[in-house]
């Protein structure tokens, strides 16, 4: 249950962190491109 626990109280940081370089990589190949287009 320790282990469980512990995972749940880091599971935020986590998701957080994994949207926030999914994001990133996605602004990056996306958006970037269309600006230099421009």
């Amino acid at each position: 249950m320790d282990k469980i626990s512990l995972a749940n109280a880091h599971l935020p940081q986590l998701i957080g962190l994994v949207l926030m370089s999914i994001g990133y990589t996605l602004g990056n190949r996306f958006y970037l491109p269309v600006v230099d287009k421009k």
